[in-house]
């Protein structure tokens, strides 16, 4: 059974309960969430984690593409991570987010360099997610 990416007002549960996490964030910054079958598909929907006003807000968009998504950080789940992430989104999320994505079952694309992505606030964020920070700024 296929399971649907959960709707952004799931993700905003995520979000709010872990607002600290993303305080560090520049305006601006974004982190698309997109299921693994869709993202080859035409008209594909993704998920973005967008600071506004301070805040990280998830919003619903289509996904025109890696380079087109306009993104910074990209999380890539298959079915059975969306739907493990699913039902953990009305609770604590960000332990589960961080073991799929340690697992594989999440890929997270950081589609930045490293050294924009300091400098926006990622450190902390993509620590969290479990994605090694390291390397050096070229």
């Amino acid at each position: 059974m296929t399971a649907p990416l959960p709707p952004a007002a799931a993700w905003q549960v995520l979000l709010d309960r872990h607002a600290e996490l993303f305080a560090d964030l520049d305006e601006g910054a974004r982190i698309g969430v997109a299921r693994r079958d869709d993202v080859n598909q035409a008209g594909a929907v993704m998920v973005v984690w967008e600071i506004e006003d301070g805040k990280a807000k998830a919003k619903e968009q289509p996904f025109p593409g890696y380079q087109e998504a306009k993104v910074d950080v990209m999380l890539v789940g298959d079915d059975g991570a969306m739907g493990d992430i699913a039902g953990e989104l009305d609770g604590d999320a960000l332990p589960a987010l961080k073991q799929l994505v340690r697992k594989g079952s999440f890929i997270c694309y950081v589609l930045k360099r490293r050294c924009v992505l300091e400098a926006a606030g990622y450190e902390d964020v993509l620590d969290s997610f479990g994605v090694p920070f390291l390397g050096a700024c070229r």
